[in-house]
């Protein structure tokens, strides 16, 4: 009879446990506020949905409501930082690198198109160095000399760091160069054009003896501004950011740069251009902390949750103001902005540089110059931009993936005398950049044949 009873006891208490445990999470539920938004996923979370007859018949309001519960049950950012630890307990562990390769990593530009075909390894395929790859919930042991991995949108930790490989080619930066000399052609010699390439600088972040091609990417950035036309302006960001190997230019856990690799990006601008740049101790420094970037967000590595980033900003010694476009290329329905929005914070730190991507802002300055420069750039560029201020009275920046007006009616209209293209060279190796930017020119862009000008250098 014994064995009977206990067994009704561990029923009985299985009933209570179970029961107790649906009551006391819905409790929970109803009574802790809801997050608007996901800090690990950096994504809106579901809200409840409003009834509608044709919602519920059709049957999305049934299924909006299982979104929300599945966006908002209790304590979910901490089960999923939870759940994550656990899958990197599983199986062979690397202590030196992780490559995570999941089709999220497309959202890390916020782009509608994506290139699926740039794929060009960089590993060398003597390699020996074992890597961990996670794809989503796939995890294997590999080995670079098994097989050569597509790295276009795979993210790497190393040393509690986190980074994308450069996977371009000579073709695609052919292509970008031929939109540049487009742009030269069509606005010289009234407007002067530069043309600035941020560099990924992976073999900063790996042992060069794991990359036999470590300097492929200069080599391809060389390229591109081999190609460039006669008078176009080529800022050697590279060659700048090399000399300051080791310090704090690029984030642990983002895939942007810091804002001081922004400054030195700046430097380079200036002795191209034929500016006297300021130094550092001319500004005031500040930071942002802790920051967790998109890379973590992704990938939820616990190596990078040991290591967040601060987001480091300068306040200049000038007086600045923004005017944000409404629509197109009206600033005189738009509003206001900060050029440093201290306010920013959490996983949206970033955006203390021009208060995050807006298809069209303009800065005026208190310098007095007889100078205007327009700014055409992917999130990278919001680091940067804001240096401009310093040596231009206007600052015009214009997102690539927002902006839909007439660039040339833009240019023309403000009489802008200087234009700059601030990309990473992961974005100038995008099909979809050359595109979009070819489009913003309207009628001008069928001006020019297909060879573009001869370079001259």
């Amino acid at each position: 009879m014994k064995p009977k009873n206990n067994n009704e006891f561990h029923f009985k208490l299985n009933i209570i446990v179970f029961v107790l445990v649906i009551f006391v999470g819905g409790f929970l539920f109803f009574l802790i506020p809801k997050k608007a938004i996901s800090e690990n996923e950096q994504r809106k979370l579901s809200k409840f949905p409003k009834f509608s007859s044709k919602s519920f018949f059709s049957g999305n309001y049934t299924d909006s409501i299982d979104l929300y519960y599945a966006d908002n049950f209790v304590f979910r950012e901490k089960f999923l930082t939870f759940v994550e630890e656990m899958k990197n307990k599983y199986g062979f562990q690397n202590k030196k690198l992780a490559v995570y390769h999941s089709k999220n990593t497309a959202e890390l530009d916020e782009e509608q198109i994506i290139e699926d075909d740039l794929i060009d390894s960089v590993a060398n395929k003597s390699d020996t160095l074992t890597v961990m790859v996670k794809n989503d919930t796939l995890k294997s042991k590999k080995s670079v000399n098994e097989k050569v991995i597509s790295y276009d949108r795979a993210i790497f930790v190393y040393k509690n760091k986190a980074f994308q490989l450069y996977c371009g080619s000579r073709k695609r930066m052919q292509k970008f160069a031929e939109l540049v000399n487009l742009y030269q052609k069509v606005l010289s010699p009234r407007t002067q054009i530069h043309c600035l390439a941020i560099p990924q600088l992976h073999k900063y972040f790996l042992p060069e003896k794991n990359w036999a091609n470590s300097e492929r990417e200069k080599n391809e950035i060389d390229y591109l501004y081999l190609k460039l036309a006669y008078g176009v302006k080529s800022v050697k960001v590279y060659q700048e950011i090399e000399k300051h190997k080791g310090e704090y230019m690029y984030f642990n856990t983002d895939h942007h740069w810091t804002g001081l690799g922004a400054y030195y990006a700046y430097r380079a601008f200036c002795s191209s251009a034929g500016f006297t740049p300021y130094e550092l101790s001319d500004f005031e420094t500040k930071a942002i902390k802790p920051f967790y970037g998109r890379l973590y967000n992704l990938t939820l590595s616990p190596e990078l949750k040991q290591n967040p980033d601060s987001v480091v900003y300068y306040k200049f010694p000038i007086t600045t103001s923004i005017k944000i476009a409404r629509r197109g290329n009206d600033f005189k329905r738009g509003r206001t902005g900060d050029l440093i929005v201290e306010y920013a914070k959490g996983v949206n730190s970033y955006s203390v540089f021009l208060g995050g991507d807006f298809p069209l802002l303009k800065v005026i300055s208190d310098v007095k110059t007889n100078r205007k420069i327009l700014v055409i750039k992917d999130s990278n560029g919001n680091a940067f931009a804001p240096f401009l201020s310093l040596h231009f009275s206007e600052v015009y920046v214009a997102d690539y993936r927002y902006y839909k007006s007439n660039i040339v009616e833009l240019i023309r209209e403000n009489q802008i005398t200087d234009f700059i293209f601030v990309h990473s060279t992961i974005v100038i190796n995008r099909n979809y950049t050359v595109s979009k930017e070819t489009n913003l020119l309207g009628k001008y862009r069928h001006i020019i044949k297909k060879n573009i000008l001869k370079n001259d250098y």
